[in-house]
């Protein structure tokens, strides 16, 4: 989640004005390093017994597969550095990952935090440089904006019992949190399980 509204009130750890993009990118690096390394220590634990023919094709495909995310990570060749997920994997190559487990491998929901005005209105000046970056990524990450400010003023009323009065006065507006607990839940590929019970006593 990341912050899409300027308030003087509200301090910010990076220096300068707000920029959305830079912090996304901020941590994205962080997420790619600790995968990097990760993809360093794994191939000098096995490169030296590849080259010996120990462990196997096995072995030797793994450690292809990790090389392969390092080069991604690092940016070879020019290119910039990427996200595990934005490589193009085969079957086999999926199979790897899903063992090793790297952060970047994960899907991403990108939240942005709007002012709740900009909510309301639907408009924000950072939205579409969020949107342009998070595109370059080549992964379809899904970006859902909301307000965390309306969100709350919205439970507020709604245990009121004043929700239609706040949503009559916010222009329509409605809460994204459905949104963003379905996409949590499709990121996860999770489901809902529902367990019927049977009850009733026994007859005599």
């Amino acid at each position: 989640m990341v912050r899409g509204f300027e308030d003087e009130e509200i301090t910010h750890v990076e220096p300068g004005p707000l920029d959305p993009v830079r912090d996304i990118e901020i941590i994205l690096t962080e997420l790619r390093k600790k995968d990097l390394a990760r993809c360093d220590k794994f191939i000098e634990a096995n490169k030296r017994n590849v080259e010996r023919k120990v462990g196997g094709k096995e072995l030797a495909f793994e450690l292809e597969v990790v090389e392969k995310c390092a080069a991604l990570l690092r940016g070879s060749d020019g290119a910039k550095p990427l996200d595990v997920r934005a490589g193009d994997w085969s079957v086999k190559e999926i199979e790897v990952l899903n063992k090793l487990l790297f952060l970047t491998a994960k899907p991403v929901v990108f939240l942005v935090n709007l002012s709740k005005r900009n909510f309301v209105k639907k408009t924000s000046k950072f939205l579409p440089k969020i949107k342009e970056f998070v595109d370059s990524l080549g992964c379809g990450d899904l970006i859902i904006p909301f307000s965390v400010l309306f969100e709350s003023e919205l439970l507020e009323a709604e245990e009121g019992g004043k929700k239609d009065e706040y949503l009559a006065d916010c222009e329509g507006a409605v809460s994204m949190m459905p949104r963003i607990v379905h996409a949590g839940y499709d990121a996860l590929h999770l489901i809902h399980l529902f367990v019927a019970r049977r009850c009733g006593g026994r007859s005599d």
